[in-house]
């Protein structure tokens, strides 16, 4: 599960499974491809900020 906050429609992941993205933790080393790939997605632009959660399956 993701959290961003998108602002004019470019999200920051602000959460990755319920903690807060830690790219260079070796414990975590998805975090990183993970918070890239959500990064580069683009939302509906809006005037109001918002938060959006994804679930990201394993496959």
């Amino acid at each position: 599960m993701a959290d961003l906050d998108v602002v004019r429609g470019k999200g920051v992941v602000v959460m990755l499974n319920a903690r807060a993205p830690a790219p260079d933790d070796p414990r975590y080393p998805w975090h990183a491809c993970a918070s890239d790939a959500l990064e580069r997605v683009r939302f509906p632009v809006s005037a109001v900020a918002g938060r959006v959660r994804v679930r990201l399956p394993l496959e």
